[in-house]
């Protein structure tokens, strides 16, 4: 087995790096922690909500239509009315 920090050569079943003493076991779980860190960067970001859908601008639309006629109405109403 080889030192993960520094490769050292190191025996199968040993614990900790004889050249540098590293621990073996913080060391993996170090860069496991880095790796999922690094998953977590790369992974595609949630889209996010959409605010207006085409209904919503139909209705909208629909609703200025109603006003230019109400006020177009009430414009001449009150222009015939004081004839």
């Amino acid at each position: 087995m080889n030192c993960p920090k520094c490769s050292t050569a190191a025996t199968d079943g040993a614990t900790e790096c004889p050249s540098c003493g590293a621990i073996f076991a913080k060391v993996l779980e170090v860069r496991k922690r880095e790796l999922k860190k690094a998953e977590e960067a790369l992974a595609p970001a949630p889209e996010p909500p959409k605010r207006f859908t085409v209904w919503h601008l139909r209705i909208a639309a629909a609703a200025i239509v109603v006003a230019w006629i109400v006020g177009l109405a009430l414009y001449y109403h009150k222009r015939l009315s004081g004839l």
